[in-house]
């Protein structure tokens, strides 16, 4: 969609009334924020500069440093610089911190990818970038459970320290979405009142969606108003043979560590996402 049509497109939708704040999207690394970041930048306004359709100040990174924003420097990075002066879509990559909620100004969203696969899936893309690049962490899936059941300190001695892998096996989701404080935690120390803190979070978002497949990215689309089909995204959830990939056994270990994030995404995979303007309709009704 070029720039003009994306402009009309949006202004047209702004008339209709269906997206009167512009969308920040929770990227949690690793998930499918490379895939809606290419689709955003098809059909949506995006801030810049951008870093994968994030401000500077929201990078990956900067994730862990406990950054803060204010709302007023949010409000001004999308309120400058485009070419009709109106941004409609952005991302935070890191922690999402108490300041970077401003639900007077923005409506937010973010998908959710079962946490298993988003742990698996991580450690093979760690491999892969070691390919490409930095030295490849070549620590098991066994060494990092054993590493966050010792000291504080073991998972830091991993090879793969310096992806911070070793999180993605100790409810990364919780962590990232809890704000730095929870990020912070030592091995074992996420809790339930952090599972409550993001689930109470997110309960205030405009769309949480399930985001494992193509058919979830269908109903994706139609949460978001986005009329034109993506063709990337049929082949982004092709399956694709794993390099690292766990045993029957192993997957059940995983995931009973990663118990936090699975009450998170088990409690918003149970209902369905509403499109914008019927979950608009549902909060007038409910307040």
């Amino acid at each position: 969609m070029s720039v003009n049509k994306r402009s009309e497109f949006n202004s047209i939708r702004r008339a209709k009334g269906k997206k009167a704040k512009p969308m920040i999207f929770v990227n949690v690394q690793n998930g499918v924020g490379n895939l809606l970041c290419h689709e955003a930048r098809l059909r949506e306004n995006v801030l810049e500069p951008e870093v994968n359709c994030g401000a500077e100040f929201d990078s990956v990174k900067l994730l862990g440093q406990g950054k803060k924003v204010s709302c007023e420097e949010r409000k001004h990075a999308f309120n400058e610089g485009f070419i009709d002066n109106n941004k409609t879509f952005g991302m935070i990559e890191r922690e999402l911190n108490e300041d970077d909620l401003c639900f007077e100004d923005f409506q937010y969203g973010i998908a959710l990818r079962d946490p298993l696969a988003l742990a698996e899936s991580m450690t093979n893309f760690a491999h892969y970038k070691g390919k490409i690049g930095s030295s490849p962490p070549k620590d098991s899936w066994q060494q990092h459970l054993q590493c966050l059941n010792g000291a504080p300190d073991d998972c830091k001695k991993l090879k793969s320290s310096e992806t911070g892998l070793y999180r993605f096996y100790d409810n990364y989701l919780v962590r990232t979405l809890g704000g730095n404080e929870v990020f912070q935690k030592a091995p074992g120390m996420v809790t339930k009142e952090d599972v409550k803190k993001v689930i109470d979070r997110l309960e205030k978002f405009r769309v949480v969606q399930i985001m494992n497949s193509g058919s979830d990215f269908a109903a994706f689309e139609q949460v978001m108003n986005w009329p034109i089909a993506s063709k990337r995204a049929a082949t982004a959830f092709s399956p694709h043979p794993h390099k690292f990939q766990m045993d029957d056994a192993g997957r059940e270990k995983v995931k009973a560590r990663l118990w936090a994030d699975y009450e998170v995404y088990n409690h918003f995979q149970s209902r369905p996402a509403l499109p914008f303007a019927l979950k608009k309709k549902q909060d007038m009704t409910q307040a």
